[in-house]
């Protein structure tokens, strides 16, 4: 649930044995049941993965350990005034690529991963550098982006132009 206007909030309810891997430093509270586990999420490798794509070398695991048939609450924060997208994997062939940095929380189900800028040019000169975001596998996943937000769905060929740090996330088949 995202509550809020400037600056929202995402409240998870978390079922028994559901792990919800989230940004280090997003959570503001957690009902009792919920368990938190710090981790590099993989190892040396994989955290410093994560510090090129703008994430904590530390990603927070969420877990509940509460009697079947109850549910735990997570709730998550943004470290500036933005608003908080939910993207559902499958609904994008099971992948999209992430602005670093956009990425809140997602399924444990899903695999955080590097991913760069095929243009030179914008990796360059677009004043975000190569490193993107990768996400895949299925479930949700919430990005978190300033200002208002607008989805654009681009018609087979057809071509759009804009600023690099406007950009939050697009599907695998876009040329970035």
């Amino acid at each position: 649930k995202v509550e809020g206007n400037e600056s929202q909030i995402l409240t998870v309810a978390l079922e028994p044995g559901q792990v919800l891997r989230a940004e280090s430093g997003a959570m503001m509270y957690m009902t009792d049941g919920v368990q938190m586990n710090t981790t590099s999420g993989g190892g040396l490798s994989s955290g410093f993965q994560r510090m090129l794509t703008g994430q904590n070398f530390f990603i927070s695991d969420y877990s509940f350990e509460g009697e079947p048939g109850t549910v735990g609450h997570v709730a998550l924060g943004t470290d500036f005034p933005s608003k908080i997208v939910r993207l559902t994997l499958e609904e994008y062939g099971g992948k999209i690529v992430c602005q670093k940095g956009a990425l809140l929380c997602a399924s444990h189900t899903v695999d955080i991963q590097m991913e760069y800028s095929k243009n030179m040019s914008t990796g360059f000169f677009g004043g975000e550098g190569f490193v993107l975001q990768g996400l895949s596998g299925e479930g949700d996943v919430f990005v978190k982006a300033g200002g208002t937000l607008i989805r654009r769905d681009l018609k087979e060929g057809e071509q759009l132009r804009i600023s690099s740090g406007c950009l939050v996330a697009f599907t695998n088949g876009v040329d970035y």
